[in-house]
């Protein structure tokens, strides 16, 4: 049954008689629960008859019922003997949801106090309790645990006297982050005796154990230990590895509103400690992406994962948005307006970040897309390497330049034609480019581009015949080249003309060339 936001369930675990049939025994109304939390909650009753089996005289902890942060329980148990069909051992429980994280600001810990010692009695499940705390919290421990690193390795900390664990605990906890979405903390305990049950396992669910040095522990525990100073405590200290630090870089990308609700989530494990960085931030970018819906949202992550910080973690950064990147823009069936709409928001966004992700060429040019990709941002894809790209499918190049404007194509065929790479002068993007102009261009106006269209003219038909000749036998060119490169039509002649009966496939192509022989016989002469 829900609860108001100011309450929390209460709950009691125990034999129900004898020492045997443990069970929950009371349980107030709380927060619902989904089956599968439902099922952890039974085999934690399974959990603390194995726990009294022990005889550890107490002990609090806080077990997560899900694969998450919430819903949990914090417990504080106790054995309280034996009895004729086994050990006895209870616990009080709150049963935590998301509104009692926030009501302790996600800081279970300092709800132990609520949690009265286990008597035997179901008293404390009778009614829900009052939450947040009235009376304010203790105040923890002022120990210095820098190097502890419990936000990347599992520790186990031992102190010398049974009065210092939990203030110790709480100390411990006070030098993290608070538990919530994403907290590689989800769950501690004062005993190393809790036994695995059914899907619960101390080794998985728990990350921290805080311990006084007389209690029993298992050997090979993988827990790191450490033993607690007055000022601090000695033991290993964890410097955080590559990996560690491309984690919290990658976190703090939780700060945008955009991308908070799919980072926030990301749990760190200890599995990731001496990974790669890219090995560690590669599958959880990719996890991010998908649980981003809008496209706007999924280009903010590409983005903020390239833009440089100016350390060794810029490089595995970049290498991932590019993969990001290329997931977006590969996707079967994109349409060209939604492809256009990433490599634009690439072009226009931050110039260190696509700079950053270079090169991009391959991922810039896309059938269709060009009448979206004009003015700044097409200046800015030369930048990126549009018109490398663009030569290494130029037999493409007539359906991947659609949609550009003049100005476009005459920034285009400026940078092939300036190029020093020579890989750039493809026969068959020149003769895209030039045909695509002078279908745009109208019969009187006078373009700043005629010199670089003529001299591309010029050095096409200096280069050997081949099949893309075709594209410049059209009318449009005729009329254009009589314009800007008059020297050349003569030649442009004998070079179209060829194809009328050689090289022409298609009802199309044999009608352009016989509309430009048309309109060279009208501009020069039927005696030329």
């Amino acid at each position: 049954m829900a609860l108001p936001p100011d309450r929390i369930g209460t709950l009691v675990i125990g034999p129900q008689a004898g020492g045997r049939g443990y069970r929950v025994l009371a349980r107030s109304e709380g927060p619902d629960l989904s089956a599968a939390a439902e099922a952890r909650l039974s085999e934690l009753a399974l959990v603390i008859a194995g726990w009294a089996d022990a005889e550890e005289p107490e002990a609090v902890a806080l077990i997560p019922l899900a694969d998450a942060t919430t819903p949990a329980l914090l417990l504080r148990l106790a054995y309280l003997g034996t009895a004729s069909l086994g050990t006895i051992a209870f616990a009080n429980a709150l049963l935590l949801d998301s509104a009692a994280f926030a009501a302790c600001a996600g800081r279970p810990e300092t709800l132990l106090d609520l949690i009265p010692a286990p008597d035997g009695s179901r008293d404390f499940a009778m009614s829900p309790i009052a939450a947040p705390i009235a009376s304010p919290p203790r105040q923890p421990q002022t120990r210095d645990w820098t190097g502890l690193g419990l936000e990347w390795r599992d520790r186990m900390v031992v102190v010398q006297r049974p009065d210092e664990v939990e203030p110790t605990l709480r100390s411990v906890l006070s030098s993290i982050g608070p538990a919530g979405p994403g907290a590689r903390v989800r769950g501690w305990a004062t005993t190393a005796l809790l036994p695995s049950a059914g899907s619960f396992s101390p080794a998985r669910e728990l990350q921290l154990l805080v311990l006084h040095s007389g209690q029993r522990r298992a050997a090979g525990l993988h827990y790191l230990p450490a033993a607690a100073t007055p000022t601090g405590f000695d033991g290993e200290r964890v410097s955080l590895p590559p990996a560690a630090r491309a984690w919290e870089r990658l976190k703090a990308l939780a700060a945008h509103p955009d991308l908070a609700e799919a980072v926030g989530p990301l749990r760190w494990t200890p599995g990731h400690f001496d990974a790669r960085p890219d090995e560690v931030i590669g599958p959880a970018a990719d996890t991010v992406l998908r649980r981003l819906s809008g496209g706007g949202a999924q280009m903010r992550l590409v983005t903020e994962m390239a833009r440089p910080r100016g350390d060794d973690l810029d490089a595995p950064f970049a290498q991932v948005a590019r993969g990001l990147f290329a997931q977006l823009i590969g996707r079967p069936g994109l349409e060209p307006q939604h492809a256009a709409f990433y490599v634009k928001a690439i072009a226009d966004g931050p110039p260190e970040a696509s700079n950053a992700m270079g090169p991009l060429g391959p991922g810039l040019v896309h059938r269709g897309s060009g009448r979206w990709l004009r003015g700044p941002t097409f200046a800015r894809l030369l930048e990126l390497g549009y018109a490398e790209a663009l030569a290494e499918r130029s037999d493409d190049a007539p359906a991947l330049l659609d949609g550009l404007g003049a100005d476009e194509l005459a920034l285009l065929l400026d940078r092939v034609m300036l190029a020093r790479d020579g890989r750039l002068r493809e026969p068959g993007l020149v003769s895209a480019i030039l045909r695509l102009l002078a279908d745009q261009i109208d019969a009187d106006s006078a373009p700043e581009w005629r010199s670089v269209y003529a001299a591309a003219l010029q050095w096409r038909l200096a280069e050997p015949p081949a099949e893309d000749e075709v594209r410049l036998g059209a009318r449009s060119v005729v009329r254009l080249t009589h314009r800007l490169a008059r020297p050349q039509m003569a030649r442009l002649a004998q070079r179209t003309l060829r194809l009328r009966d050689s090289a022409l496939s298609q009802p199309r192509e044999r009608l352009d060339v016989l509309g430009g022989a048309l309109e060279w016989v009208r501009l020069e002469g039927a005696a030329a």
